[in-house]
């Protein structure tokens, strides 16, 4: 039996640690390939799948206000932890959470996508990377280089902001004889912010339906960060490379604590050992092949997905611009000019009568104060913005694909899977 403070304990932890941070590890490798296999899409044309937006936050429906630091914002996440026992049995536990539960925007140039924000880890492979950018001056007690992260500790003061704090929304722990802890984090109104997720429907029942990027369980796949997609990549090959490749190595160190130990050091125990942490980094180069493999294929499929959907919205423009030569023929009876514009626009393709019919609005302003008319222009804008987004996106994705598959090793996978390149598309209009 080994007694309090037996080193056996310190190599079981560090053994324990090694191979949960080599679980761990896998799954930021897992969203790491995710980034970078998935094409950056503009707002207007995120379609339901995986879906990486970057842009800036904006409010949903008003904006938040943090519980502890009482900041303007559009999202936060508070904890509240307690400090128990003493020594190596000292642990940090939470308590509570609060968070707010309204969806944000995010905003680029061609408009907005909503976002369900999740900065608590839910799974391997989700990561929570909203950065700390931004001096927190006004937080008393501050230490280090704190920013939209607000962390301190409570003292035993009436006038301290922590002990304010928990006896307002804890009160039970407002006596607590330890040490207690409060974090928050918050996203303000403007912040520069990159997003991985899945995108679904947010209300298949609305006239016009909206996406929500998300969260989805089954998937696993999430990431925010307040910069770029460098940075957020930056970010998760850190924690991969700490995870996967230091594991296996803080598992045989842990390993060789426990039968030093027990004195049961020979060839054999450390073959095994080795044998072991061989065989995690054996399982990570069988993760990347399938990695490299998934990759090609989903980048194969999203370039078909977004082909699909620019056809799609080609015809929805399409039945779009005779509706509203229907409604120019409304005024042809008064305007003889309009009779003729009206051959003339039948004889255009989409994108030119698209462009005459805005032309012939601001040269007879009856057609601009008709709801129909402007109803309909509107849809058209809105449509020729999503197509402009969605052939971006197609192209982007045939971009990445074509460079991934004449680099070292995927061109071995691609040239095994009958891989080609994949000439740019270009639609009839």
């Amino acid at each position: 039996m080994s007694s309090k403070g037996d080193p056996i304990i310190i190599g079981i932890a560090l053994a324990g640690a090694g191979a949960f941070a080599f679980y761990w590890g896998l799954g930021q490798y897992h969203l790491k390939k995710t980034i970078e296999y998935t094409p950056t899409s503009k707002a207007v044309a995120v379609a339901p799948g995986i879906a990486e937006v970057s842009g800036v936050a904006r409010e949903f429906e008003g904006k938040a206000i943090s519980p502890f630091g009482k900041k303007d914002c559009v999202y936060y996440s508070t904890q509240l932890y307690k400090w128990s026992g003493s020594g190596k049995h000292r642990r940090r536990d939470l308590v509570k959470t609060w968070e707010s539960e309204k969806p944000i925007y995010l905003e680029d140039e061609t408009g907005r996508v909503m976002v369900q924000p999740t900065l608590k880890p839910k799974g391997s492979e989700t990561a929570a990377l909203v950065k700390m950018d931004e001096k927190a001056s006004d937080v008393p007690d501050k230490r280090g280089p704190i920013t939209r992260l607000l962390k301190q500790e409570m003292k035993i003061d009436t006038n301290d902001p922590v002990y304010k704090f928990v006896s307002e929304s804890y009160p039970s722990l407002s006596t607590y004889n330890d040490k207690l802890e409060v974090e928050e984090t918050f996203i303000a109104d403007g912040d520069p912010i990159y997003v991985i997720g899945t995108a679904k429907i947010f209300d298949p029942n609305e006239e016009t339906p909206r996406i929500i990027i998300w969260d989805d369980p089954a998937r696993k796949i999430f990431c925010m960060a307040d910069g770029s997609e460098k940075e957020a990549l930056s970010e998760v090959s850190l924690h991969y490379k700490l995870g996967a490749l230091g594991g296996p190595l803080l598992f045989y160190v842990g390993y060789f604590i426990i039968i030093a130990r027990l004195n049961a050091v020979s060839s054999l125990s450390l073959f095994f050992g080795a044998l072991i942490s061989g065989g995690m980094y054996l399982w990570l180069a069988g993760v990347f092949l399938l990695a490299v493999y998934n990759g090609l294929i989903t980048l194969k499929n999203s370039i078909d997905r977004a082909k699909a959907n620019v056809d799609t919205l080609l015809e929805k423009r399409h039945t779009l611009i005779p509706q509203l030569v229907e409604v120019v023929k409304g005024y042809a009876a008064h305007e003889r000019k309009l009779q003729a514009k009206i051959a003339e626009l039948r004889s255009m393709v989409a994108p030119q009568a698209g462009k005459s019919l805005i032309a012939l609005a601001e040269a007879y302003p009856q057609l601009r104060a008709s709801e129909n008319f402007t109803e309909l222009q509107e849809q058209l804008a809105k449509v020729e913005s999503e197509i402009a987004g969605s052939r971006n996106y197609y192209n982007d994705s045939v971009m990445l694909y074509n460079k991934q598959i004449a680099s070292f090793p995927h061109l071995l996978v691609a040239h095994a899977l009958g891989l080609k390149k994949i000439e740019y598309y270009a639609w009839k209009e």
